[in-house]
């Protein structure tokens, strides 16, 4: 499950949450890489 969220520096955060493993969580400047991230390790 992952999780895009806009933080107040206009920066998008993604968090991704495995069961059973540690969270991923990185910072980028468009929401576009943001999601393409999401997608990818999710």
């Amino acid at each position: 499950m992952s999780a895009i969220k806009q933080l107040k520096s206009g920066n998008w955060n993604v968090e991704i949450r495995i069961k059973g493993t540690k969270s991923i969580c990185k910072t980028f400047k468009l929401k576009s890489d943001a999601e393409k991230f999401s997608i990818k390790n999710e």
